[in-house]
């Protein structure tokens, strides 16, 4: 590493350092009850004002099926619901901080999308559909991808992440980069889940005053807030699933090597997976399609090598971890599906 580079990175931890003081300790979570009740009292004010789209379609909690029925009424289109989603973000992002960056190609990408559906040109059910990416998700475009450090900032990749080259193939908006807990959660053990140099504390819309949880933050918060029909994040060990359950969506981890992870900054290569948030499950399901690879890319990652090609056994803690009861008995029923699979069975 050469000099510059290094005082770059030193700098970048200092500066981080020094915004976090300014932005958590100062105010937690908005912890007086004077701020949050104002803050509360303007996010619903603003949820209230920015809720209708295009020739009056109603997009709070709006999923991808009435979406697409308005974008076949005439009543909106992509680039309609991309401003009023821009529009959002601008007056309740300052308050919750789920967004880092919005891509400022965002609204000519919905153009080209409305041309191509005009046309009778259909790529899927993601067609004009605004999606973020939480910020560890390349992308080759005029946004950057820094896991929310400063030290990173101004870095930009040179090609789509697997997961970002399927969405733009499948039609998304890709509307930019959302928060997250800077460097997936692995810059320091006393950093707030949500917090990262670049972004900011994200917040929950629900209650100001409590942990959001992480490391998808961002990209749970947005999706709550109505900034986006969905987002996607990554998980290791609960960064998706744990805010999923504390802001009211619905978020789910793939199996590890159902979706590629190249081109994602990575944690742990046996434990990473990206996968969808969205407000319904069927919306989740219709992103995680989007983004599965094919059989035969799947195919030839080392976990699915393993999987097919190795003698697995599977360890069956009983006693006394298991304490099988009638209210429970569906665990032993799995045992003989996984034999039935060629798993074998080892107390």
């Amino acid at each position: 590493m050469n000099k510059y580079k290094l005082f770059f990175l030193i700098f970048g931890f200092i500066h981080t350092h020094s915004v976090k003081h300014l932005d958590i300790v100062h105010s937690p979570f908005y912890s007086k009850h004077d701020i949050r009740k104002e803050i509360s009292i303007e996010l619903r004010r603003l949820d209230r004002y920015l809720r209708y789209c295009g020739n009056k379609v109603d997009i709070l909690e709006i999923t991808i099926q009435q979406i697409h029925g308005a974008f076949n009424s005439g009543r909106l289109s992509s680039v309609a619901l991309t401003k009023c989603y821009i529009r959002r973000i601008e007056a309740m992002n300052p308050y919750i901080k789920s967004i880092i960056e919005v891509n400022p190609e965002a609204v000519q990408i919905a153009a080209a999308l409305d041309t191509e559906r005009l046309f009778g040109k259909s790529r899927g059910p993601l067609h004009g559909i605004p999606i973020f990416l939480k910020d560890i998700i390349a992308t080759k475009d005029k946004t950057k991808t820094c896991a929310g450090a400063l030290a990173l900032f101004g870095r930009r990749t040179h090609t789509d992440s697997d997961v970002t080259l399927k969405l733009r193939q499948a039609g998304a908006v890709l509307m930019g980069k959302s928060n997250l807990n800077e460097f997936a959660g692995f810059r320091g053990t006393n950093v707030p889940d949500g917090w990262s140099g670049r972004g900011g504390q994200a917040l929950s819309v629900y209650n100001l005053t409590t942990n959001p949880s992480g490391t998808s933050t961002g990209s749970v918060v947005a999706v709550a807030a109505n900034l986006c029909v969905a987002a996607i994040g990554t998980e290791t060990d609960g960064s998706i699933i744990q805010p999923a359950s504390r802001g009211a969506v619905v978020g789910i981890k793939p199996g590890v090597g159902v979706l590629s992870t190249n081109g994602i900054i990575p944690t742990a290569f046996t434990q990473d997976a990206p996968g969808p948030i969205a407000r319904t499950v069927q919306d989740v399901e219709i992103v995680l399609e989007a983004l599965k690879m094919s059989p035969s890319v799947a195919g030839e990652s080392k976990l699915h090598q393993i999987l097919k090609y190795q003698n697995i056994r599977v360890g069956v803690p009983r006693n006394p971890y298991w304490n099988l009861t009638a209210n429970n008995v569906d665990y032993e029923n799995v045992l003989p599906a996984l034999n039935n699979a060629g798993f074998k069975e080892g107390d």
